[in-house]
């Protein structure tokens, strides 16, 4: 059986790196959205 110590500690981690992945989607489709709004 796994330490659930170390499995806790592998969600945490992983939950920063989706926290970073969120972040950077987001800023690249509001970065899309602010190319397509200023189109004339």
């Amino acid at each position: 059986m796994k330490n659930p110590y170390i499995l806790a500690a592998k969600f945490v981690m992983r939950k920063d790196e989706l926290e970073k992945d969120v972040r950077k989607a987001a800023a690249a489709i509001a970065e899309k959205m602010e190319q397509v709004l200023s189109e004339p």
